[in-house]
């Protein structure tokens, strides 16, 4: 009688964190921004010409995306990845276009 032994691997699916940049005065895109994702593993990208962003091979679960840009005020948002692809656009304030949101930038 042959005996036969089963591994168990765990499979992580990995996913994708995307979205765009718009200025919240315009809607116009943002290029250049700074895009962090805290975790386990911090990552950093800019936004390009259209103001999109990407981290790919995220592990599933809680993070905090943080912009930066001389342009605009320190962003921080918390996001869930989730499933293949988690999408999450950003509205942020240019002190360059709108004066009232010099220094305002909003929080967790």
């Amino acid at each position: 009688m042959q005996t036969r032994t089963l591994t168990t691997l765990a499979v992580f699916a990995l996913a994708v964190l995307v979205g765009h940049i718009t200025d919240a005065t315009t809607g116009q895109p943002m290029p250049g921004i700074t895009v962090t994702l805290s975790g386990a593993k911090a990552r950093a990208t800019k936004s390009g010409a259209a103001g999109a962003y990407r981290f790919a091979n995220v592990t599933p679960g809680n993070y905090v995306l943080t912009i930066v840009s001389s342009d605009v005020p320190t962003h921080h948002q918390r996001v869930v990845v989730r499933g293949k692809t988690t999408v999450v656009n950003i509205s942020a304030c240019s002190t360059t276009l709108d004066y009232s949101c010099a220094g305002s930038g909003p929080g967790m």
